[in-house]
């Protein structure tokens, strides 16, 4: 994984042969997010 910006590690896999896969989303959950989902799978057990 590399992020967007870091132009030398992107050429560095490029030259590797790598492909990138730019449908790929980095998504995160935290805080109340997180919360709600982890009650929301602790009401199911």
């Amino acid at each position: 994984m590399v992020l967007d910006w870091n132009r030398p590690a992107i050429r560095f896999y490029r030259r590797l042969g790598a492909s990138l896969k730019r449908e790929w989303i980095l998504t995160r959950l935290t805080g109340a997010p997180l919360r709600r989902l982890a009650g929301a799978l602790a009401s199911r057990r």
